[in-house]
């Protein structure tokens, strides 16, 4: 049975069937991409200024029907001291390949990880992610801001990632200014509000859904109904994630662990809360093991169908090998 809350949010053109599924709707010669395209700039954490840039991948509007394609903003792993954009470009092109609109984007890396002591995590990393949350934000307000030059449908914004970067973009859905302030009060002092980073547009924008593979957020009582109702979550974990766990709180008894409440336990909240959702398992999976670009193109573009056509509903799964 459907939720009673979901309603299409496009009438699906019959001839566009196999878009967004797991089948490739256009070739690899119609897909656009540009690379180095600046978003913007910000100090990090060594008080220097970075220029932030993404690559964006998008089918051509000249073979293109659709004039407005959804956006799948992405955001790299590498615990917010390494990585880059262009590990996140195989599901970025698979996706644009499907019909959606893609950015892989860069963001602010760094903080004092020699300080991580037992289970004290040093401020500097939560300075980090937070950092993080404010650049997601800028690069979502400037496509929203160029929506008509890269075929943006705004009303269908996404956003997802591995590891750190699925950390980034759950606390960019769920995370509001208030609810930073109720636990780190001197961020914003510190670092600036969450929407005023970065760049300087203005662009107010929605989120339809996140892609969460092997994150986690602080507490899951901060998932409030109406961002369930609101958002559609996709979540892939390992059970034996040691990194960020599947399914135990915090896990503040494993200094090896992040701090972070795991995809199983967002899952049991939005089930709560009468949210849609998919969770996959990968039973005695690690850190981020099992997920491989395709499969997770594949399921997400899949998902989204569901989602437009309004027939999503909340599903678990698990991983077979």
């Amino acid at each position: 049975m459907l939720l009673p809350w979901v309603t299409p949010l496009f009438a699906q053109n019959p001839s566009h069937s196999v878009r967004y599924t797991n089948a490739n709707f256009f070739d690899i010669d119609n897909i656009v991409i540009k690379d180095s395209v600046v978003y913007g700039n910000a100090k990090n954490w060594l008080g220097n200024e970075d220029t932030l840039d993404m690559k964006i991948y998008y089918p051509d509007l000249a073979a293109d029907s659709l004039k407005k394609r959804p956006l799948v903003v992405l955001i790299h792993g590498g615990s917010y001291f390494m990585g880059t954009k262009e590990d996140a470009c195989n599901p970025a092109c698979f996706l644009a390949k499907r019909g959606f609109v893609t950015a892989s984007i860069n963001y602010r890396l760094g903080w004092n990880s020699y300080m991580h002591r037992g289970n004290k995590w040093d401020s500097t990393f939560y300075m980090a992610i937070y950092r993080s949350v404010q650049d997601s934000k800028a690069a979502i307000r400037f496509l929203v801001s160029n929506a008509s030059q890269y075929g943006i449908d705004t009303s269908k914004i996404f956003i997802g990632g591995i590891s750190a970067g699925a950390t980034t973009a759950l606390y960019t859905a769920y995370y509001s200014q208030s609810t930073w302030d109720k636990d780190f009060p001197w961020l914003e002092k510190k670092l600036g509000s969450l929407d005023g980073s970065t760049n300087t547009l203005t662009n107010k924008y929605t989120l339809t859904g996140v892609f969460d593979i092997c994150g986690g957020i602080g507490d899951t009582t901060d998932l409030v109904s109406a961002d369930a109702r609101r958002i559609a979550i996709m979540i892939f974990h390992g059970t034996a994630d040691s990194v960020v766990s599947y399914s135990r709180p915090k896990s503040f008894e494993d200094s090896r662990m992040i701090p972070l409440y795991g995809g199983y336990l967002i899952a049991q909240r939005y089930n709560h809360l009468n949210g849609c959702y998919q969770l996959f398992t990968n039973p005695g999976g690690g850190h981020g093991q099992g997920f491989y670009s395709r499969l997770i193109a594949d399921k997400i573009g899949v998902f989204c169908k569901n989602l437009f056509e309004g027939t999503c509903k909340p599903q678990e799964f698990t991983l077979e090998h």
